[in-house]
């Protein structure tokens, strides 16, 4: 199984996937890979040997392989061509035996904020974020948008800025950074967020890092630290910038608190164009924010509108976006 696994890896590093995933059918296991955002076969495998192979995948994952009604995360390092690569493991029951998503964690280089889009005006943004001292920062938007990208591109800004404190919270450590002090949440060893955040904050951090924002908890983490005057920095799984708000919302957040902490929203999307890949980002900084919650008129340009005016300026053309979610509003215009 060594083997049929180590192919596996190899192939889904050299397409640049994100992630892998493995479904367990009646007599088979049907293998596919998360390239450029879709969903693309790669091989299948008779049983037993698709049993086999995702039963070594558990192993190496720490996971328990007599508990297969129940959901499960695990985590195995792999040493590829003399480089290690981290890899996250999640297994789901399902009607024939359970289904294994391998998300591959910080396989590429660090980018720099300017390696991140071609829009300069979500560049001058991203920049203005290293400057803010307090307040709460989310970026949101589907799995496998690049979240996790642009936030470590952000702190190792604000890092390169000036000597600071930066403590991440994070499930689980997607990008090793030495400089930082990285913290890896564990339920069953108590390493959680809530009795996380008062040792935290004994440690005198000007930045956290959460994560992801995924329940009543983390949530009410990140406002608490931005409350105390630390910079927070977290991502949030949502369709764009005001669904992120009323998210926060539904976890609890009041609209006092996203008043008084709420600085920045970001929405991200991958676009895949021959040449290159990038991303696109529509944001509302704290004065539109006062105006979703005030139920005023929302003035924020979205995504298809930063788009347009991207390609009316010349620093992307239409044809970038021809495989895009955004191709009928732009197209059809």
């Amino acid at each position: 199984m060594e083997e049929l696994l180590e192919k596996i890896l190899l192939s889904a590093l050299k397409k640049n996937v994100t992630d892998i995933h493995l479904n367990r059918m009646k007599n088979k296991t049907l293998v596919q890979f998360r390239q450029q955002g879709k969903l693309r076969p790669f091989s299948e495998y008779e049983e037993p040997k698709g049993k086999k192979l995702i039963n070594y995948i558990k192993f190496l994952g720490n996971i328990d392989l007599n508990y297969r009604l129940t959901p499960h995360t695990g985590q195995f390092e792999y040493e590829l061509n003399q480089k290690n690569y981290s890899f996250r493991v999640s297994s789901i029951p399902t009607m024939y035996s359970e289904n294994i998503v391998i998300r591959i964690l910080h396989h590429g280089r660090l980018l720099d904020i300017k390696e991140l889009t071609l829009h300069t005006k979500a560049l001058c943004t991203l920049e203005h974020i290293t400057t803010l001292k307090s307040g709460l920062v989310i970026v949101c938007g589907p799995t496998g948008e690049g979240k996790s990208t642009t936030l470590h591109a952000l702190l190792h800004r604000i890092f390169e800025k000036g000597m600071v404190h930066i403590i991440t919270m994070e499930d689980p450590i997607e990008i090793v950074e030495p400089a930082f002090v990285q913290i890896q949440m564990n339920l069953d060893t108590g390493i959680n967020f809530e009795n996380s955040l008062k040792q935290i904050l004994r440690h005198d951090p000007d930045v956290v890092m959460i994560g992801e924002i995924r329940d009543e908890s983390s949530a009410a983490l990140a406002i608490r630290c931005a409350l105390t005057g630390c910079l927070v920095l977290s991502t949030l799984h949502s369709k764009n910038c005001l669904g992120a708000i009323h998210r926060l919302k539904n976890l609890g957040v009041s609209d006092l608190d996203l008043r008084d902490t709420l600085h920045y929203v970001l929405s991200q999307r991958l676009i895949y164009s021959q040449q290159t890949s990038f991303s696109i980002y529509e944001w509302m900084d704290s004065s539109v924010v006062q105006q979703v919650l005030s139920k005023k008129t929302i003035l924020y340009k979205d995504f298809t509108e930063r788009i347009k005016e991207s390609i009316q300026i010349g620093e992307t053309s239409i044809e970038d976006y021809e495989n895009s979610e955004f191709r009928s509003a732009l197209f059809d215009d």
